[in-house]
């Protein structure tokens, strides 16, 4: 299942699964800048263990996240989280 969500900005999240190009790996929830060439934003990364299958955009500078998780955005949070859509580094202790 593949989930997505737009912010503001030009903006694009997915959830599901996702390769990264160049065997960079998978992962679960990735964020795309589409101003310019549609790149991944390889800073914005929430680090989600587990799946993640839905996103909704809430409103302004809100993003919620569902799906089979135990640890998302640097903290505990069971299957479903509210994200800024701009993580800069996530911490043991949370995101900034």
């Amino acid at each position: 299942m593949t989930s997505f969500a737009f912010d503001d900005v030009e903006n694009l999240f997915v959830a599901g699964t996702i390769e990264i190009e160049n065997d960079q790996g998978m992962t679960p929830l990735a964020k795309f800048l589409l101003a310019g060439e549609g790149t991944l934003d390889r800073v914005w990364d929430p680090y989600p263990r587990g799946e993640v299958n839905m996103l909704l955009r809430t409103g302004p500078g809100v993003l919620l996240v569902g799906g089979g998780f135990k640890f998302i955005g640097g903290t505990g949070r069971s299957a479903l989280a509210a994200l800024p859509p701009i993580v800069i580094r996530v911490f043991a202790d949370g995101y900034e």
